[in-house]
């Protein structure tokens, strides 16, 4: 009677597992389906949102609704270090969720096409109603609306489509412009330094607390983001990109060196307070050029026959760049040290700086017309 009562034992506890495991494989399957998903649609909304923008926009105030998509970014960013370690799982995933049905609603009710897209399909009275929805009541949009005509006639001239991005001159160097400054964002190293700025606080032998210095460094890059929306259309896309290399440079630099006395055994205590100044002042600089102003330039720079997909590839090498430096930047400092690493970030920041001088133009105050004319004549 006891074997049989054993057996039964046995049976129940082997059941158990076997449900255990079935739960862990179905939760490992939706979360990877979540993971899908979410990729998916961040990554179709970095494609499309700036070229929207950009094309919604008029030439005084294109820069400054750009760069307001980067104040949206860092308080996405900064939600789940403030708020999210005191929600359940399943309330959080709602709070996330609402924002985006309220969006939804709004956008589909209350926001219209793209001018451009209407006029390239040939939809030139939509095209009206949609200027005159998004200009103040009483403008006069005939000029606006001619030279938009113009510019796309323009572009359909060239019957190469896609081709034209790499075998027209401007289309290359619009491309590696793009390409460029998305790349150099990533390999700036924001990525990282927010994926890893507890573990980096945590081994700066900070005495604030990690999770208070993440919250800090955070609200500090809503406020730089905040600042770009002000300052893109006085100083210029090229200007602010350049102060934000030197500084994003600067500032990782300082912080190679604090943490390679620190590995050598100097006393850096009295210091404690450097590497959350130099993190804070990389958020500040970075926050207000290299976050932002890649995707405004992005949403400038293509013609409108071709922005789609030119949008959608610049969007693709952000993310595979941002994957790369994050997943390799565990090996880095095992490998290089945290002094390296930073160190590293550095020397791209360094290099980016003589990328956008060198190759980027202004785009402030320029139609996207004007932007496309540029192009063009720099390379005959």
């Amino acid at each position: 009677m006891s074997s049989i009562d054993d057996d039964s034992i046995d049976d129940g506890k082997v059941e158990k597992e076997e449900g255990k495991q079935r739960n862990g494989v179905l939760v490992s399957t939706l979360g990877s389906y979540h993971r899908f998903l979410t990729g998916l649609g961040s990554g179709s909304a970095f494609a499309v949102a700036p070229m929207y923008v950009a094309e919604i926009s008029q030439a005084h105030n294109r820069g400054k609704f750009g760069s307001a998509m980067g104040v949206l970014i860092t308080l996405g960013i900064i939600y789940p270090f403030s708020i999210g370690p005191h929600l359940s799982i399943p309330i959080y995933s709602i709070t996330c969720a609402i924002p985006l049905l309220i969006f939804l609603f709004v956008f589909t009710i209350f926001m219209p096409e793209s001018p451009y897209y209407l006029v390239v399909q040939g939809k030139f009275d939509e095209a009206d109603a949609a200027l005159r929805k998004l200009r103040q009541p009483g403008s006069d949009i005939r000029l606006e609306l001619a030279e938009i005509r113009e510019g796309v006639e323009q572009e359909k001239q060239n019957s190469a489509g896609v081709k034209e991005l790499f075998t027209s001159a401007s289309g290359r160097k619009a491309l590696y412009i793009s390409f460029g400054l998305v790349a150099l964002q990533q390999f700036a190293g924001i990525n990282p330094l927010m994926a890893f700025m507890k573990t980096i606080y945590e081994a700066a032998g900070s005495t604030i607390p990690a999770n208070t210095c993440t919250i800090i460094t955070g609200s500090v890059q809503v406020l730089s983001n905040t600042a770009c929306i002000f300052m893109v259309e006085r100083m210029g896309r090229k200007k602010l990109l350049l102060i934000s290399c030197i500084f994003c440079f600067l500032s990782m630099t300082v912080l190679g060196v604090y943490f390679c006395l620190k590995q050598k055994g100097f006393d850096v205590q009295p210091v404690f307070w450097l590497p959350i100044l130099c993190l804070i002042i990389y958020m500040l600089v970075f926050s207000f050029g290299l976050g932002p102003l890649p995707w405004t330039v992005m949403g400038e720079i293509f013609p409108s026959n071709i922005k789609g997909v030119a949008s959608a590839m610049s969007s693709t090498i952000s993310f595979l760049s941002a994957c790369l430096i994050t997943f390799i930047f565990p090996v880095l400092s095992e490998i290089l040290g945290m002094a390296g690493s930073f160190w590293l970030f550095a020397f791209f920041c360094f290099i980016g700086y003589f990328f956008v001088y060198f190759v980027l133009f202004e785009t402030k105050g320029k139609s996207l017309a004007q932007i496309q004319k540029i192009l063009q004549r720099e390379n005959n």
